[in-house]
């Protein structure tokens, strides 16, 4: 392969959210899930809806 040609890069994320939050630390998370609109429309399930079953539980 030659150095000056382009290809896919991966990289593995792993973001892990703590099970209890306070309540200001819960309304932290939520504000910021509305502010970024939920725009990734690669996933199955936005922001909002993960954020909401994580709190219920679920």
């Amino acid at each position: 392969r030659s150095p000056s040609r382009t290809g896919d890069l991966y990289a593995r994320v792993i973001i892990e959210v703590p099970r209890k939050l306070s309540k200001e630390q819960r309304e932290k998370l939520v504000e910021f899930g509305k502010s970024c609109g939920d725009t990734d429309l690669s996933a199955e399930e936005g922001f909002m809806g993960k954020a909401k079953r994580f709190f219920e539980g679920e």
